[in-house]
């Protein structure tokens, strides 16, 4: 486990300074994902790592991946307003519109700043440091390693991964019951979460063995995904021209209303997406890749 999270610090590390600059919004994607893949291996590793080791970074990276997230939203809204806008009608477009991209287009520069500045700060240096020491195996804290720590990597991990996959399916089960954004969103990230695990600890299994439940699982994120975005794309618009006010208030009414039922059309794909991945066969290759 520290192997692997090592790993992520480097992928982390390499895109730290495409982050900064912004650029180039893939390079911040990046860095989230490193960020987001760390955080599944400390959800993994609570019986591993050093108790009080893992709360303290567990609580750096939130803070880090809360920052990153507002400035990659703004970022993919800035990419996709131009073909937003363009599904307006003609009138709708010719008004209010500039205003609308000046008040996003604050927002993101605003969101990068804010991120820039944390990455520059005092508590920056301090995840940094407290990344290393775990990565390394290392106890810097008071504490002990976990009660797993000493046993063999294949027998917690194949733990670990069935923990993981038990959570989504059953926020899969919640969210087809109540059919609550707020559910599937948690499904979404559940199963980012065993996604993650899945490929960190790819080295453990036969290669090639995760493959084709990994394609089930990036099917799946793809809808859920969809769903997410449209949902935050619309919020963003909304709060964008409730500031802007005017007729930027107008056209921003109208972009939501179309965000919405792009949103409404992305829900009713995740219901058989879900079943889709839930299927039987799916489940045997899962169950005898954790075997």
């Amino acid at each position: 486990m520290a192997d692997v999270l090592g790993g992520y610090l480097l992928d982390l590390r390499s895109h730290e300074h495409g982050a900064l600059d912004a650029t180039d919004p893939e390079e911040l994607h990046d860095f989230r994902v490193a960020l987001r893949r760390a955080r599944s291996v400390l959800w993994g590793g609570h019986r591993t790592f050093p108790a009080e080791e893992l709360e303290l970074f567990e609580a750096l990276v939130v803070w880090l991946a809360r920052l990153t997230s507002s400035a990659r939203d703004l970022d993919v809204m800035a990419q996709d307003l131009p073909g937003l806008l363009d599904q307006l009608p003609e009138g709708a477009r010719r008004r209010g519109v500039g205003g609308l991209q000046r008040e996003l287009a604050d927002r993101q520069a605003q969101a990068h700043a804010d991120l820039e500045a944390a990455m520059r700060g005092a508590r920056y240096p301090v995840l940094l440091r407290r990344w290393e020491s775990l990565a390394s195996g290392t106890v810097v804290g008071g504490g002990p390693p976990g009660p797993d720590a000493d046993r063999p990597a294949g027998q917690v991990v194949a733990r670990v991964l069935k923990k993981s996959l038990k959570k989504a399916r059953k926020s899969g089960a919640v969210a087809l019951a109540s059919d609550d954004r707020g559910d599937w969103h948690r499904l979404r990230k559940d199963l980012k979460r065993f996604r993650y695990l899945l490929s960190g600890f790819e080295a453990l299994y036969p290669p090639g063995a995760a493959k084709p439940v990994e394609r089930e699982l990036a099917d799946l994120q793809d809808v859920l995904g969809k769903l997410q975005d449209r949902h935050v794309q619309a919020t963003l618009v909304e709060q964008a021209g409730l500031a802007a006010g005017g007729r930027s208030a107008l056209v921003a009414g109208a972009l939501s209303d179309r965000l919405r039922r792009a949103e409404d059309k992305s829900h009713h794909k995740c219901h058989r997406a879900f079943r889709e991945f839930d299927r039987s066969d799916v489940r045997a290759e899962l169950s005898d890749l954790l075997a």
